[in-house]
């Protein structure tokens, strides 16, 4: 049984680190977004 809620422990750290991410290249997304607008002097 510890065995098991080892391995949920370890589903739950790896989603929160996904989510985590997932914020991170969104915001790195939109400041491209927006240098490229700028560089390339898109809408």
């Amino acid at each position: 049984m510890e065995h098991l809620v080892d391995i949920a422990g370890q589903f739950k750290k790896f989603d929160e680190e996904r989510i985590v991410m997932s914020g991170k290249l969104s915001e790195h997304s939109d400041r491209i977004e927006k240098l490229e607008q700028e560089v390339f002097k898109t809408s």
